[in-house]
């Protein structure tokens, strides 16, 4: 399965996001999750950042965010994440058939 996260960026928090997004893979790859691909967009709204997970099932994804809220550095996560992300929108999606 995989779960696609678009999460649209402020013009200000472009930095922020990019400096902690290294340390909120690191703790959902020891869960498991896997990062395929990971984009920053150059053409419609800009400072748009895409994620491509693969991960087991709809569980995997609740486990990963279990273990960044119990992590030691979750409120500079928090914070973080706050400051540099206005919208996140969060789909799963299986393989086609013809994939």
């Amino acid at each position: 399965m995989y779960m696609l996260a678009t999460l649209k960026l402020s013009y200000a928090g472009v930095g922020t996001f990019l400096a902690i997004a290294p340390k909120v893979k690191a703790i959902v790859e020891k869960e498991g999750w896997v990062l395929e691909k990971a984009l920053i967009s150059q053409a419609s709204r800009l400072n748009t950042v895409t994620h491509l997970w693969k991960i087991r099932d709809m569980n995997h994804y609740h486990e990963g965010l279990e273990k960044i809220q119990v992590h030691p550095d979750f409120p500079e996560i928090l914070a973080a994440l706050s400051a540099s992300v206005d919208e996140e929108i969060i789909s799963f999606g299986v393989d086609t058939p013809y994939s």
